[in-house]
């Protein structure tokens, strides 16, 4: 069964046992069609992109576009300092890593063991 959004929209309106069961139908067939995925199963990669001293640890399908997106909203200048492939476990487990150096949120400071690690290259093996 195919249903247009307008349908949707129309059925949602009218609260009814019968529409309820096709709202059950139509949520049954878009999970069907668009199952959800587990976040630990996501592949993209894992990314240190870092400026005046500071490094955000994250998770992104495209680098470039996410560097992008966080140099509109920065008052400094930022760069991509690592990024592999990876999954978002593998980031969770970089913040834990790091923690110590936390500042707020995915956000760090770019000093101690985070500068080591950055520095000596041991990113690439991820």
């Amino acid at each position: 069964m195919i249903f247009l959004p307008e349908d949707v929209e129309k059925l949602a309106a009218l609260s009814t046992p019968e529409n309820a069961k096709l709202l059950a139908e139509i949520d049954k067939e878009l999970l069907a069609e668009n199952p959800p995925v587990a976040r630990s199963t996501v592949k993209g990669y894992v990314y240190f992109i870092g400026g005046e001293g500071r490094v955000k640890i994250g998770f992104a399908n495209n680098v470039a576009k996410r560097l992008k997106a966080l140099r509109t909203s920065c008052p400094f200048e930022l760069r991509l300092l690592a990024s592999f492939p990876g999954k978002m476990k593998r980031e969770r487990e970089f913040h834990e890593r790091f923690s110590s150096l936390r500042m707020s949120g995915e956000w760090f400071r770019l000093e101690g063991a985070l500068a080591e690690f950055l520095k000596v290259g041991e990113r690439t093996d991820g």
